[in-house]
């Protein structure tokens, strides 16, 4: 297991106070984290874990799982994915070896349990899907194409109560499905883990959705953003083509 201290806070660098952290996963592992509006609950930063190695990523180098039981997982709990109706993006690059599993993976337990949601994964024919729960507590399902193997791919995945669930592939706007709520907890705000890869426990986590086989993703994953914000056409562009 491999422990990531803290590189600097947002507060020692010009950013948009809405990112809440950004892991390169180089080998260097350049971290930035919004610690001031964004409450966080733990010093750790991240932790990978299991049979998780470095090789070539889209910009240096990339966290390639390729083994049973190998994730990498933010080491606090993001208290905005904790409220109710908060708008959230996820922004990352992955190269796939196969159509299954579970790419990200959101909990309020570091087990995957607890209140758990699989945000990204596949479904049962293989093409990619983003999720999230409304206040009915149904999960609701943005279907996306089957991606190419061995082929680095650019995925945003964002919610907000008036533009719903979009999903993003390589800068383009491919899904959106109307979703006014999202509903994070049953009353009390309680910090959500973000997981990469492996839901852990969360393999038996009940709302699994259209998720076809919860569980290991295999390939690579490559410059991962967490925001609190919605991200529009024009960020995800940006975020798309930084190279």
């Amino acid at each position: 297991m491999v422990f990531v201290n803290n590189v600097r806070t947002a507060c020692d660098i010009m950013i948009d106070a809405t990112l809440a952290a950004y892991y390169s996963m180089d080998l260097t592992f350049a971290i930035i984290r919004v610690g001031c509006p964004i409450n966080m609950t733990d010093s750790l930063d991240a932790q990978a874990s299991g049979q998780t190695n470095y090789t070539n990523g889209h910009i240096n180098q990339a966290f390639e799982f390729n083994f049973a039981i190998s994730y990498f997982q933010t080491g606090y709990g993001f208290t905005f994915l904790g409220e109710k109706n908060q708008a959230y993006s996820f922004s990352l690059w992955i190269n796939l070896i196969a159509l299954t599993g579970t790419v990200l993976h959101v909990s309020s337990s570091n087990t995957g349990l607890d209140w758990c949601l699989p945000v990204i994964g596949f479904s049962s024919s293989g093409s990619i899907i983003a999720q999230t729960l409304n206040s009915n507590l149904t999960v609701i399902t943005a279907q996306g194409p089957i991606l190419s193997l061995n082929t680095w791919t650019h995925f945003v995945v964002t919610w907000g109560s008036t533009n719903g669930l979009k999903l993003y592939i390589n800068g383009t706007l491919v899904t959106t499905v109307s979703v006014t709520s999202f509903s994070a907890n049953n009353g009390t705000i309680l910090p959500k883990y973000v997981t990469l890869a492996n839901p852990l426990s969360g393999v038996s986590c009940s709302k699994q959705g259209l998720i076809g086989t919860p569980g290991q993703f295999y390939g690579r994953i490559d410059e991962f953003y967490i925001f609190a914000k919605e991200l529009n056409t024009s960020d995800v562009c940006v975020l798309c083509s930084y190279k």
